[in-house]
Order: C-alpha cells, then structure tokens, then sequence
C-alpha cells in the first residue's frame, strides 16, 4: 500500500501543468492531432492527472489539467470519435453494397457459371 501512494505521488511530481487551451490531443513533439488519454484519475477537487500517449509517434507524456481542460479534452475525444464511427459506418455500406452486388449477381448465374 506504501509503494502504492509513493508511486502515485512520484507520477504527479513529475507531471507537467497542461496550459489551458494547449489542445491536449495535439502531440508535443510530431504535432499530430492522435493524442489518446491512457491512463488518468483526480489529482484534487478541480484537477485531473493524464498520461497522453501520441499514436502517430509514440511520445507519452503527464500533464495536470484543471476540470476546464479536462472538459475540452473530453469533447474534443468525443468529436474525433463521432468522425471515426461515421467513417466505419461508410466502410461497412460499401462493403455491404458490394457483397449484395456479387450475391445478386451469383443469384442470377445460369447453372453452369461458377460463382468467383
């Protein structure tokens, strides 16, 4: 339990202060915009601690945002990820509309035609 709270106390004396407004989904060092939240929890009353980690080029890094930033950073996920299901569900129907394609045209094979 000991090593529990030291180590949780070394990760927020570490941690870098998020400057509001930063774009917390922007990465630090390849300035890509695929920044994910991996890990987080509250640091106090009005400010949460984050581990960010880029998906474009690995960088991680800790920041200590107030609840403000946090919100934005939450919004800002949540945007990306209505983009994301919007462009599976594209995926998925001209996948289907192809499938249906192919089966409609199988269907109508004479019998000596093979289905490829």
């Amino acid at each position: 339990m000991l090593f529990l709270f030291l180590s949780r106390r070394r990760r927020r004396v570490r941690s870098q202060p998020g400057r509001p407004g930063a774009g917390l989904q922007v990465c630090s060092c390849c300035r890509s915009d695929f920044v994910v939240p991996v890990d987080w929890e509250e640091a106090d009353d009005t400010h949460w601690w984050i581990r960010l980690r880029c998906g474009e080029c690995g960088h991680a890094r800790e920041v200590t945002v107030d609840d403000v930033v946090a919100q934005r950073f939450d919004c800002a996920l949540e945007a990306s990820m209505a983009t994301l299901r919007a462009a599976v569900a594209s995926i998925d129907r001209k996948a289907m509309e192809h499938d249906l394609h192919r089966l409609t045209g199988a269907l109508r094979c004479s019998p000596e035609q093979t289905i490829g």
